[in-house]
């Protein structure tokens, strides 16, 4: 019993050291934008859509953690407000995220505002892509994917819904075709 509440005691202080839930405690990540030159970020033409991408860009972390991000602003250009959505981020190779926002946070999106994006609560700090980040990172050589951010679903608040999910199942299906056939092209079948 008496280990495992040392156990315990150490558990909570590391987590207080290592950083809380809001990111106050915790640094700003460091990132890079990845460049177009090797994937195309690129976001769907949803003109029906009530939600529309301010910004959107994919990001490499810089830190020992390392990964990646999809990372975008959403603001709500409809006339009703917004309880839930999912947005896809998907590639041409194949691979990709889905999105859901369930609960937001202050309950709804009203019409003109920001969409928060769901995120691990800690800060990035974008830096500039130098040339040797560049090759630390292996983004030199060609284009390696298009990556197409789209919004699958809005929920509003009166229980309606709007959905894209078949044009988003259309372009799975066609990132899939053209992997396909630039595999039997390439000979890698």
């Amino acid at each position: 019993m008496r280990s495992m509440n040392w156990t315990l005691a150490i558990a909570i202080t590391l987590g207080c050291l290592l950083g809380t839930s809001n990111g106050q405690l915790r640094p700003k990540r460091k990132a890079v934008l990845v460049p177009p030159d090797h994937v195309l970020t690129t976001i769907a033409n949803q003109p029906d859509c009530p939600l529309k991408f301010d910004k959107a860009a994919m990001i490499l972390y810089l830190d020992a953690e390392g990964g990646g991000s999809d990372v975008y602003e959403l603001r709500n250009r409809g006339s009703k407000p917004i309880r839930a959505y999912s947005v896809a981020v998907w590639t041409s190779i194949g691979t990709g995220n889905i999105v859901e926002q369930q609960t937001l946070k202050n309950g709804r999106v009203l019409p003109g505002e920001k969409a928060p994006q769901p995120g691990e609560g800690r800060e990035v700090e974008i830096v500039p892509l130098t040339d040797d980040l560049r090759d630390k990172l292996k983004l030199r050589g060609p284009m390696t994917a298009v990556s197409v951010f789209m919004v699958l679903r809005v929920e509003f608040e009166d229980g309606s819904a709007y959905s894209d999910e078949p044009a988003f199942a259309a372009l799975q299906q066609y990132f899939e075709k053209i992997g396909a056939s630039s595999e039997i092209t390439s000979g890698t079948r």
